[in-house]
This record gives C-alpha cells, structure tokens and sequence, in this order.
C-alpha cells in the first residue's frame, strides 16, 4: 500500500498538472496527436502516417509539403456556409480518407457528410463507395473529374444488373431504371447491357414489348460467373 506521504505527493502533483493545463502550459495525453493530424490536413498536406513503427519504437511522419489547398479552402467555404465545424481530427481524417481512397469505416461519420451534402454515395452493396460532393469538384473547376468518378463503368452497370436479378429473381424496365435513378440510363442503354448479359445467362421471359414480360436468371444463379 501506499504511504500517506506518497498519496499527498500524488495529489500535489495532480493539482500542479491541473493548473498548468487551466493556464494552457500543459495538454492531456493524447491531445497532442490529434492536433497533428487536423492541423497537417487542415493546411492542405496531406494525413500523417505511421509507416516505420515498429515494436521498439513508433514512428509519425508529417508530411511537410502542400499538397492540395483547394480541399483546405473547399472545407472552410462549407463550414461557413452551412454554419458547421470541423471540431475533431477524426473528421478531416475521414474525409482525406473518402477523398483519396473512396471510403470510410466509420458510418456514423458518413452519414454525417452525406446529410450535410459534404460527399456522395456511389454504387451499392460491396461495390459502394464515396466521393466529395459535385460542389468540391466545380469549386475546383474539375466537373470531368467528378463525371469520372460519378459514373459506373460498363463492367459495374452490367454488375448491377446481374445483381439486382440475382437478388430478386427477375427485374422489368421500370426497376431497371429506379436502379439507375442516381445515374440514369435511357432505355436503350439499359436494354444493350441486358442483351450483352443474355449469352451469359440472363433471360428474356415473354415477348419483348409486351408489359408481362421481364428478365431473369436462367437456372441457378450461382451457376453463372461473379
């Protein structure tokens, strides 16, 4: 047990470090690093990493070029204009991740951006992932970037559809397009794909013009290729 004179030394010490903190000397563990990272992504440079650590010692770099400042100046036009604040590293870290990599493990923080307009949804199920929003890429002045990014490939369209289909069995024009509402296709778009999916087992049930008709998996899905 601890003597009465090591309590009262501990409880000087804590006394001293709390006014010290009340003075703004001293911060609490952990404080620091979170200041790190929202400043270095905050002034355009970039996250900070961790490549090197070890299990002797632990390695920060900072990353002390500019990289983009758009995105710092993008950030504080939003957080004026829809009176929100960045108060967390956790944010700027979020959306230096959803801006490089397309994606974020923390939903909360998505549904966050998504509700303040701050990013866009792309793609659904597995394939999902997340971009800044349209007014980042024309503050920018990047709108093919955001047409790049926003649009599914072929090869992701006719995925879509093979999976709306595996999922529910058979599929008419109408869902086809309430599937591509986000990124509309005309009719004629969506019918070309679905041929293209035909010789590789997908199926056109009933006459083709004809309002019965619908689209549908030949034998078992899981027979066709993923």
């Amino acid at each position: 047990m601890r003597s009465g004179e090591d309590l009262v030394e501990m409880d000087n010490n804590t006394l001293r470090m709390e006014t010290l903190q009340i003075i703004g000397l001293v911060e609490r563990s952990g404080v620091g690093l979170d200041r790190i990272f929202m400043t270095s992504i905050s002034e355009g440079k970039g996250a900070p990493d961790f490549f090197g650590t070890n299990d002797e010692y632990v390695v920060l770099n900072i990353p002390a070029k500019i990289k983009d400042l758009n995105f710092v100046y993008y950030l504080k036009k939003v957080a004026a204009e829809k009176q929100i604040t960045f108060g967390q590293a956790k944010d700027f870290v979020e959306l230096e991740n959803i801006r490089k990599f397309g994606k974020s493990n923390d939903k909360a923080r998505l549904r966050y951006f998504l509700e303040n307009g701050l990013i866009e949804k792309i793609g659904i199920g597995k394939g999902t992932k997340y971009i800044l929003s349209k007014q980042f890429y024309e503050f920018i002045d990047k709108r093919s970037e955001y047409t790049r990014l926003k649009w599914l490939n072929k090869d992701e369209q006719k995925m879509l559809l093979l999976n709306y289909l595996k999922q529910h069995e058979k599929g008419r024009m109408r869902d086809f397009r309430e599937l591509f509402k986000e990124r509309p296709l005309k009719n004629q778009q969506i019918n070309r794909l679905l041929n293209e999916l035909a010789g590789g087992g997908v199926d056109f049930e009933g006459k083709r013009r004809s309002k019965s008709g619908y689209w549908k998996i030949k034998g078992n899905s899981n027979d066709i290729e993923k």
